[in-house]
C-alpha cells in the first residue's frame, strides 16, 4: 500500500564506511533521565521503554506542511505528525496488527560522508512484534540529495543493528481512504445480537460482496459497521488497491487470494 523509496547505491558510496565507521558514527536517544549518545554500532542497546522525542514538533501559520495529533489505539495515546504523509503512516501502522509501540523523531544519526559530517533525525520509530523500524516519510517531489543520502546512511545503521529500515514517498491509490473508512469504526463494539457471528457466518462458505453480507444479516445497517469493524481488526479482508463499496468482495482472512 505505502510507495517505499528503493535503495540506491550511488547514494550509498557518498558515505564514509571505511574503518570502524559504526564505532565512529553516533546515535543520540532521550529518556526521562536525560540525553544519551553512543556508538551507531549501539543503537540495538536503545531501551524501548520511556523514550521521549528527540526534538518536538512546530505550529505556525506560515508553514506549508500540516501537522496533527493521531489517536492510536494500540498505545492509547496521541501521536504527532507533521505532515498528511505521515498522519497516514501512523494509520497504517496501527491497522498492520503487529505494532507495540511508536514515537515521533526517535533519534538523532550523526554519521560521516566523504565530504564530512552530517546529521539527520528519522520520522519514526515503530516497534513491532517481529523486530524495530526506522522509518521515513518524505514525499517524492521533496527528496534531495542531502535527504537521498540521509536516508542511506539511516539503513546502514539500522541494518548494522539488525533493525529494518524504510523511506515512505508516497501511498497507493484508494488505500488510504480505505482504512480510514475502516478505522471509524475501530473501537470495541458490543457483540449486539451476535452481530459479530452473523457477519462472519456469512463467508463460512465463501467471499461474499459488501451489500450481500449485510442484507443476509438481521440488522443490515448494524452489520455494515460490524462488517468494517471485522475488516479494520483482520478478521476479514478485501483487495486495498480498489475502491471499497457495496461491490467489494470479502473475504475470510485464510481465503484472500492474494495472499
Amino acid at each position: 500500500m505505502a510507495e517505499i523509496l528503493p535503495s540506491s547505491n550511488s547514494d550509498r558510496e557518498q558515505l564514509d564506511l571505511s574503518g570502524p565507521w559504526a564505532q565512529q558514527w553516533t546515535v543520540a536517544w532521550r529518556t526521562t533521565s536525560g540525553e544519551v549518545v553512543a556508538p551507531a554500532s549501539e543503537l540495538g542497546a536503545m531501551p524501548s521503554a520511556g523514550l521521549q522525542l528527540m526534538r518536538q514538533f512546530t505550529w505556525s501559520k506560515k508553514q506549508q506542511h500540516r501537522p496533527s495529533l493521531e489517536y492510536m489505539g494500540v498505545t492509547t495515546r496521541h501521536h504527532g505528525a507533521e505532515s498528511g504523509l505521515e498522519a497516514n503512516l501512523l494509520l497504517a501502522l496501527e491497522f498492520a496488527g503487529d505494532l507495540i509501540e511508536t514515537l515521533s523523531q526517535p533519534i538523532k544519526l550523526t554519521y560521516r560522508t566523504h565530504e564530512g559530517r552530517s546529521e539527520h533525525t528519522p520520522d519514526f520509530l515503530a516497534i513491532t512484534r517481529t523486530g524495530q523500524w526506522l522509518i521515513d516519510v518524505r514525499p517524492e517531489r521533496r527528496l534531495t540529495a542531502k535527504t537521498l543520502i540521509d536516508f542511506a546512511a539511516t539503513a546502514e545503521v539500522t541494518l548494522a543493528a539488525g533493525w529494518r529500515y524504510a523511506a515512505v514517498i508516497g501511498w497507493h491509490p484508494y488505500g488510504v481512504s480505505v482504512l480510514r473508512n475502516f478505522a471509524a469504526e475501530r473501537r470495541p463494539l458490543s457483540n449486539v445480537r451476535n452481530m459479530i457471528g452473523q457477519v462472519l457466518s456469512t463467508v463460512e462458505e465463501g467471499p461474499r460482496l459488501f451489500a450481500e453480507i449485510a442484507e443476509a444479516t438481521s440488522y443490515p445497517v448494524i452489520a455494515r459497521a460490524y462488517t468494517r469493524h471485522l475488516l479494520w481488526h483482520r478478521r476479514l479482508s478485501i483487495e486495498l488497491g480498489a475502491p471499497f463499496g457495496d461491490a467489494t468482495m470479502v473475504y475470510r482472512v485464510e481465503e484472500q487470494p492474494w495472499s
